[in-house]
């Protein structure tokens, strides 16, 4: 008695389609990765995430955070456009350079980050990690915030002056 699959083969077996558990015993799935399954195939394997590097998406969406949470922890700006854009502030004269002078430190760095996280999200493509597009996303919405509470601010002190 011979146990050979081509022994049973008729022509009528032939024309039929295996069955389904047939195909799920001879081929993985579609969706299953096994090792070297590629290399068997033929076919190129999947690419890696990008390397990290100075100028990735990655690093510069995380220098930009770096550069404005001094700006938002700092609670300086806040204080400048409680004080000088929302209310009527009064300072004396020596310290109106001093306090326009911090507007525009805290406005350009502010710049610089919302510049860095623009960038990282305009270079980022589809293997850009994830968390590199929500922290640029966010860098940007709160730094252009923070641009303009800068602005309302600097407005505020030069007509204290």
């Amino acid at each position: 008695m011979s146990t050979s699959r081509e022994d049973g083969v008729t022509d009528s077996a032939i024309d039929e389609t295996p069955s389904p558990e047939s195909r799920e015993t001879d081929s993985p799935e579609e969706g299953a990765v096994e090792g070297g399954t590629d290399f068997l195939h033929g076919s190129h394997p999947k690419s890696p995430p990008r390397g990290g590097g100075v100028f990735s998406p990655e690093a510069l969406s995380v220098t930009g955070l770096l550069l404005l949470l001094p700006v938002l922890v700092g609670g300086r700006l806040l204080e400048r456009v409680a004080w000088f854009g929302i209310g009527s502030g009064v300072a004396d004269a020596g310290q109106l350079a001093l306090l326009r002078a911090e507007m525009l430190t805290t406005g350009a760095v502010a710049a610089v980050a919302v510049l860095l996280a623009s960038v990282s999200l305009f270079t980022g493509n589809d293997r850009t990690r994830a968390w590199a597009r929500w922290s640029a996303s966010a860098v940007v919405l709160a730094g252009v915030l923070s641009l303009l509470m800068c602005l309302l601010a600097f407005v505020g002190i030069v007509s204290a002056g």
